[in-house]
């Protein structure tokens, strides 16, 4: 998240707002001093908040569906944005069965 928010002018985190998971990227988008807003879905973005922003920044909660996530990014490509994908890092985390189990 730290490289996201340094690097954009607006982070939009696509997120339950009930999720703890999501309130902890938007705090720590916030805290490097990004404007940042949680939002549920698309329909949620507030051109005010676009107006002095060059490079938008789009994450999400880890249980957030990829749907919920393409109609944000699909907002801004039918508005003639330019997309880029960008990561920073990518996860292989495996969990064994327990023993009992396998």
């Amino acid at each position: 998240m730290e490289w996201l928010a340094r690097t954009v002018d607006l982070v939009l985190i696509v997120g339950d707002p009930a999720s703890s998971n999501s309130h902890r990227l938007v705090e720590a988008a916030t805290a490097i001093g990004t404007r940042t807003h949680l939002i549920s879905r698309s329909a949620e973005i507030c051109d005010a908040w676009l107006t002095d922003a060059r490079v938008v920044g789009v994450s999400a909660g880890a249980s957030t569906p990829d749907d919920l996530v393409a109609c944000v990014v699909d907002r801004f490509r039918h508005a003639g944005a330019v997309v880029e994908n960008a990561s920073v890092l990518e996860e292989r985390v495996r969990f064994r069965l327990p023993s009992a189990v396998a």
